[in-house]
């Protein structure tokens, strides 16, 4: 998968997991949805994670690029599943990745299905996400491999007009690094730069 696109911070998800069409469906505001889980994204759920690239994004992720990314002993992908309450049904409606690089750790991105927006499934998607570069940062202290001496950062970059997700990177102690001019495209926009450190416990 290229660079540029792996690196772009971006919000869309899929509904279902188990389909091989995974259609994008529209949630019943008057259902109750029993449970909330995160989990590592399986080869199983590719085509609704490329169903969901596809209906959101000008350039999506192939279902090859998402399989090869899954496969990268480097990559960590985790999705939020929703559990139905009434039908048991099981419904990928957030995911989100990372790389471990050099030492550090770059968010690839965090999407969120629009009609599923506003429900802290995006919150729990980036939690998972940081305990995952914790243990990753733990385990390398541990086999004595982290690159830098007690602590490990976590890199992102987010479209200059996404306040919104600029606020939940805040929330859990991300900080403004910088501005990358126009980086991204279709339509074309500033990307600011932030991280986090994790320092050794």
């Amino acid at each position: 998968m290229k660079t540029e696109t792996l690196l772009q911070n971006r919000q869309a998800s899929c509904p279902a997991h188990g389909q091989t069409d995974c259609p994008i469906s529209v949630p019943d505001r008057d259902k109750t949805h029993h449970s909330v889980r995160v989990r590592r994204v399986e080869m199983q759920d590719v085509p609704c994670i490329a169903a969901i690239e596809k209906a959101c994004f000008s350039e999506p992720w192939s279902e090859t690029a998402i399989g090869e990314t899954l496969s990268n002993p480097y990559a960590y992908l985790v999705c939020a599943v929703i559990t139905d309450g009434e039908s048991e049904a099981e419904r990928i409606c957030a995911y989100g990745g990372l790389y471990f690089l050099g030492g550090d750790a770059d968010i690839t991105n965090i999407a969120t299905l629009p009609a599923y927006r506003r429900q802290g499934l995006a919150r729990a998607v980036l939690s998972a996400l940081v305990d995952g570069a914790r243990l990753h940062f733990a385990q390398e202290l541990q086999c004595g491999e982290a690159v830098c001496a007690g602590e490990m950062a976590i890199h992102l970059e987010v479209r200059a007009s996404n306040e919104a997700a600029m606020a939940l990177y805040q929330a859990f102690g991300f900080v403004r690094d910088g501005v990358r001019r126009r980086y991204y495209k279709n339509p074309t926009e500033d990307a600011v730069l932030m991280s986090r450190v994790l320092k050794k416990d």
